[in-house]
């Protein structure tokens, strides 16, 4: 086996390593069961798949975008605003854990996930609402098996960050608005 053959095992195991990653903003709201980040991440691929040639978008750089997007999280765990951590360090975490796996063998990969981060890109901007929309649909769901719980604060939280006007609709009706 060649090191690069061994390099992309390794990071094939790596992403595979985001099906034991808690989405952790569910299990702090009590969400028993909740689900994995590539549970997660499988969605917004799939939205992105379904809306991105409706939104006039490059569908393969939407998807790419959507793989990548939690990709550290498989290195750092899933940091929540109630972690007491700054968007910005966070944002540092992920980069200093991402250039560890990436930067050497898949520089590209590396900088999709820059380029999401700083929303540099139309389809970049589009996918980070798509991911904000995923956490909101999963919201609705998770309310509607365990309406004792109490996730309303992620509708509060992402009805700024949608804009598309795709997506703004799809949040309505989630919304019930």
């Amino acid at each position: 086996m060649t090191n690069t053959q061994s390099f992309q095992l390794t990071f094939i195991h790596q992403f595979g390593a985001l099906k034991r990653v808690e989405r952790a903003g569910w299990a702090l709201h009590g969400v028993p069961e909740s689900e994995s980040v590539a549970d997660h991440v499988f969605r917004v691929a799939s939205m992105a798949l379904l809306l991105a040639p409706k939104a006039g978008l490059n569908v393969e750089k939407c998807l790419a975008l959507a793989l990548v997007h939690d990709l550290a999280e498989s290195v750092i765990g899933d940091i929540t605003p109630h972690d007491g951590v700054s968007p910005e360090d966070k944002s540092k975490r992920e980069r200093v854990a991402l250039t560890a796996l990436l930067s050497e063998e898949h520089p590209r990969l590396l900088a999709l996930r820059e380029e999401y981060e700083a929303r540099a890109t139309p389809e970049a901007q589009f996918v980070y609402q798509l991911d904000t929309l995923e956490a909101v649909i999963q919201a609705q769901e998770y309310m509607k098996n365990y309406p004792e719980v109490n996730l309303s604060e992620f509708f509060e939280r992402a009805r700024p960050c949608i804009t598309h006007p795709i997506l703004v609709e799809l949040f309505n009706e989630v919304a019930g608005n």
